[in-house]
């Protein structure tokens, strides 16, 4: 059961998160379904059928249209076809190219589309567009709903890029200035900052050079042991320290010692030979006395 669930879940996830980055064409998709559902439900129920719908306004008059608006291009059917065919690519490639989109201009063209899509339909499959809807009020052709949805498509776009498209691309131009200026703010204070870092880095060698003395940089992530281990260590290098400058220094109080025991046994032996020198002398003088 956890794994049905967990599988639900992460579906419903991949659809809402591709319905999100696709959020323009999905409304396209739900007014194209929308339209269809009417144009060919009304297509269905007033086919054959003539009667007023609201006097003096529109009434309800069935034709079979073998050419275009206007019944111009009229039994060339074939061609219709083609033509409506590259007109509907060339609207899809324009919408993948474009880049400012809204739900305004999502529906408009969803309306368009689906227009010229369910026209392209009753051509390819009866050979005529099923028209059933006839103004009374002025000498205007037969139409349907599908040509209702293409001509307000039409003109919702009109309103579109001449109103609406220019102020997103302005806005969009100012929010990209101010993007990039703030990026050139954040590069100088990461320049200045990484120079500022270089000038403490050479003071602290100069630091080192002058007192010959290594700090020991402890990283903040290290241990208690590893700042006990570096405190050991360094007890231990001055102890070493401390006990060779002693070995040293009683080195040199050895030397010491032994040279003045040379210089006094040296004077010793001058002054014994003084004295006997003075004894043989006084007796030298005692025998020429006698």
């Amino acid at each position: 059961m956890k794994k049905i669930i967990n599988f639900f879940k992460t579906a419903k996830q991949k659809i809402s998160d591709f319905l999100f980055k696709n959020r323009y064409g999905t409304v396209m998709v739900l007014v194209g379904i929308i339209v269809a559902f009417w144009d060919f439900t009304s297509k269905f129920l007033f086919d054959g059928q003539e009667f007023p719908a609201l006097k003096g306004v529109f009434s309800i008059f069935s034709t079979h249209n073998t050419g275009g608006a206007w019944s111009i291009f009229a039994n060339a059917t074939w061609l219709l076809i083609i033509i409506s065919i590259l007109f509907i690519a060339g609207i899809v490639v324009f919408n993948y190219f474009l880049k400012t989109k809204t739900y305004f201009y999502a529906i408009s063209l969803g309306l368009l589309l689906s227009g010229a899509v369910c026209n392209l339909y009753d051509r390819i499959a009866f050979g005529y567009v099923r028209d059933f809807i006839k103004l009374d009020f002025i000498n205007f052709p037969i139409f349907n709903i599908a040509d209702i949805c293409i001509c307000v498509g039409v003109a919702l776009l009109a309103i579109y890029f001449i109103f609406i498209a220019p102020k997103m691309e302005k806005q969009q131009k100012l929010a990209e200035q101010t993007e990039q200026e703030q990026f050139d703010k954040q590069l100088q204070n990461v320049e200045h900052d990484d120079n500022t870092l270089n000038l403490t880095e050479i003071n602290q060698e100069q630091i080192e050079d002058k007192n010959d003395i290594k700090p020991v940089e402890i990283s903040k992530d290290n241990n208690s042991t590893d700042i006990e281990n570096t405190q050991t260590k360094t007890s231990t290098s001055s102890k070493k320290t401390r006990t060779s400058s002693k070995s040293k220094s009683t080195n040199k109080t050895t030397t010491k010692s032994t040279q003045t025991r040379k210089t006094t046994k040296s004077n010793n032996k001058v002054k014994n030979s003084t004295q006997t020198k003075k004894q043989s002398s006084k007796k030298v003088k005692i025998d020429n006395a006698d």
